[in-house]
């Protein structure tokens, strides 16, 4: 008898030996794939990877040659790095999860071009409806014009058309529902119909002047019944036209504010009409707007789509986590994960240094060194929150420095991300001033980002400081008007862009302020006052023109209508409360009979 079957018990073995060989040499190829298939789906750009080298029994993984691309610049890479080297915990392997004790990455380059484009030809539609949500954000922020031509020669008032404005079409309509609401009260005050009554009741008062008992006989009774049956109607029909009343009163003050509404639509007329014939406003919170909006929206927009992001990739809470399924021919449906407070996330970074060095004699030159800890993909599984820090340990050139702790809180269902940046000695924005045509180059100076995210709103003020700025006269054109501004412009050296976001992380409201602005409105004011107040005051006259006589027929109009309802009301009244007295006098004169 054989306690071995080992016709079965060979190739079994070889099967083994077999898989095992297999598995270890298709490793680096499999992790290799899977990370240039994840990062792909996650960028929505290609990720390429040169080597992955996969060393279990060292508890070690090596990754070499990541290229990750810019998916708004297929021939750029978003960075690159030479070779990154992580420990991983065995153990959370058999649960299928990542746990990586620490990380180190070598060779971070930034902004690299590409040999090929790194566009792929179906991006994660979930990505692309997210920028097309922040770009339809951008759109709808308004941008006011700002242009100095109207200083430039005489204001042509005939310009400004009573179709173009909207105070005579608002008293036109404040008009038409007088005339509506007056139509209507007359009718209900037609179906009160209270002449014949009041005729009837004052007949029968007079009927019964000096009538008694004795007089009356048999018809006494009846005539009592009459006075009686009268007066109860005299009452009702009184309540109606007091409710009548009110509602011409409520009606009224409703109309009312409307007109009182129209000084208001009054100045919105004149400052289209100002923006119409291009007179400029000189108030510095209007002008910073329309100088630097653009470039707010620029900056502010991938700072939006990374704090949304982040939310998909690491999200809040235990809620269930949906991916795609794997491929198949019909159905390939979705996996639900539902994650536990016990256990390993699915991806872990412990501790993470990264040190790194950007080579060149440019302004961010030098080397950096990054911590990260308690990474998780799966937060309220890990129970930590994220934090993140960034500092320079050596500049390349001059005394630069660069600060930034970010705090990413998903454990609860509640977000809290906090991110605070500064960055001092790097080269800031420059821009084309929108209306001038003078081109700002900030040069190097201070980077400062403070934003704050707290479910689904969002909080934060961007600031760009710098004390290097040049000027260049680029597109501006010549006369007194752009001479001044270059003369201002270019003595100035130290500028401050301020930008604020704040409310609901789809659509935060952007507000700008800068000093350019304060001393364009400064020299303006100083230099061009009296041109600007007089085409001012053309553009004032006109409108006044154009809104004065409507704004006057929509208040008249209503008095009229309020006068002429409740003065017949009134009237009304009055004789129904003579007549009624009337009757309960006789009623009295009767009953002492």
């Amino acid at each position: 008898m054989h306690v071995f079957r080992w016709k079965a018990i060979i190739p079994l073995g070889l099967l083994l030996v077999l898989m095992g060989a297999g598995w270890y040499l298709l490793l680096d190829s499999a992790v290799r794939r899977g990370i240039e298939v994840v990062g792909t789906a996650l960028v929505g750009a290609k990720v390429d990877l040169e080597e992955a080298d996969v060393r279990l029994a060292e508890g070690a993984v090596i990754l070499r040659g990541l290229l990750v691309t810019n998916p708004d610049a297929p021939m750029t890479n978003l960075f690159q790095l030479d070779e990154v080297v992580a420990d991983l915990n065995l153990r959370p392997l058999l649960q299928k999860k990542i746990f990586i004790d620490t990380i180190a990455v070598r060779g971070l380059r930034f902004g690299t071009p590409r040999a090929t484009s790194g566009a792929i030809p179906n991006p994660d539609p979930e990505g692309g409806a997210l920028r097309r949500q922040i770009d339809e954000w951008s759109r709808r922020v308004p941008v006011p014009d700002f242009s100095l031509d109207g200083l430039s020669g005489t204001v042509n008032v005939a310009a400004i058309r009573p179709e173009n404005l909207q105070t005579p079409a608002l008293a036109r309509g404040i008009q038409s529902a007088a005339d509506s609401a007056r139509d209507a009260w007359m009718a209900q005050l037609q179906a009160l119909n209270p002449t014949p009554l009041i005729d009837s009741a004052r007949a029968l008062a007079e009927r019964l002047q000096g009538a008694s008992l004795r007089s009356l006989g048999l018809g006494f009774v009846r005539s009592v019944r009459s006075l009686r049956t009268t007066v109860s109607g005299l009452t009702t029909l009184r309540s109606g036209i007091d409710q009548l009343v009110q509602d011409v009163s409520g009606g009224v003050e409703t109309l009312q504010r409307r007109v009182s509404d129209l000084p208001n639509a009054r100045a919105a007329d004149l400052a289209s009409a100002r923006n119409l014939l291009q007179i400029p406003s000189l108030d510095a919170p209007d002008i910073s707007p329309a100088l630097f909006t653009d470039l707010a929206l620029e900056r502010i927009q991938p700072v939006l789509y990374w704090a949304r992001m982040a939310e998909r990739y690491v999200p809040p809470g235990l809620d269930p986590r949906r991916r795609p399924g794997p491929s198949r021919a019909r159905r390939a449906g979705s996996d639900v994960e539902f994650p536990t407070e016990r256990g390993y996330a699915g991806l872990t970074i412990a501790f993470a240094e990264i040190d790194l060095r950007l080579e060149g004699e440019g302004a961010s030159a030098g080397a950096y060194r990054v911590h990260i800890e308690d990474f998780s993909s799966e937060p309220s599984v890990h129970g930590r929150p994220i934090r993140i820090s960034v500092s320079r340990t050596e500049a390349g050139s001059g005394p630069d420095a660069v600060h930034l702790e970010a705090v990413l809180d998903h454990v609860t269902s509640a977000i809290r991300d906090s991110v605070n940046l500064r960055i001092t000695g790097f080269p800031l924005p420059a821009v084309t001033l929108p209306g001038i045509g003078a081109h700002m180059d900030l040069g190097a100076g201070v980077n400062q980002l403070s934003l704050v995210r707290i479910g689904d709103t969002v909080a934060g003020q961007w600031l760009w400081s710098s004390s290097q700025v040049s000027w260049d006269r680029a597109s501006m054109g010549s006369g007194r008007v752009n001479d001044l501004l270059w003369r201002t412009l270019s003595a100035l050296r130290d500028v401050q862009v301020e930008v604020g976001v704040s409310g609901d992380l789809t659509g935060p409201t952007l507000s700008v302020r800068s000093n350019v602005a304060s001393e364009i409105s400064r020299s303006l004011r100083r230099e061009l006052a009296t041109e600007v107040a007089a085409a001012e005051r053309r553009v004032r006259a006109e409108v006044e023109r154009l809104v004065a006589q409507p704004i006057a027929d929509a208040r008249s109009r209503v008095a009229e209508v309020e006068a002429t309802v409740q003065g017949l009301a009134a009237d009304y009244r009055r004789q129904l409360d003579q007549v009624r007295a009337d009757l309960e006098a006789r009623l009295r004169d009767l009953g002492r009979d």
